[in-house]
């Protein structure tokens, strides 16, 4: 059986992973997917837009079937744990501050863009060989 946690023992923790006031224990974390959804138990659960949490680590507390999600000490979103897994459940808020993709097709997006053609100089092959220090005699031409 694990010792309580005394006071010096949590100082030395990173402050994201101190136990939020009212629970000893310690919070889970988990990665939020850049799509806003947390997976928890075998569950993705949709997480709002704002604050912006999408691929961050946030922490999770279950606590009588809620799961509370913080972020730097700020609650996100208690939501009603799911029993059955391989599940999603998305949050109204989830996609609030995305803009929808009719929005992405009306705007014109270059596929390329024009350069000007480099200035390319033409040298004979004699400068060449006087750059390397070669000294070419003669050539046999057949």
């Amino acid at each position: 059986m694990n010792a309580p946690r005394n006071d010096e023992s949590r100082s030395r923790l990173p402050h994201c992973l101190l136990p939020l006031p009212g629970n000893a224990l310690l919070p889970k974390t988990a990665s939020v997917s850049w799509d806003g959804y947390l997976s928890y138990d075998g569950v993705l659960y949709g997480l709002p837009s704002e604050p912006p949490v999408a691929g961050s680590v946030v922490q999770v507390r279950e606590w009588h079937g809620i799961l509370k999600v913080w972020s730097h000490g700020q609650l996100l979103a208690e939501l009603a744990k799911r029993a059955v897994s391989q599940t999603h459940v998305e949050h109204p808020d989830q996609f609030r501050t995305v803009a929808p993709a009719a929005s992405r097709r009306a705007q014109v997006a270059p596929l390329g863009h024009q350069r000007p053609v480099p200035q390319v100089m033409t040298r004979t092959l004699a400068e060449y060989d006087q750059l390397c220090g070669v000294e070419v005699l003669s050539c046999n031409h057949n």
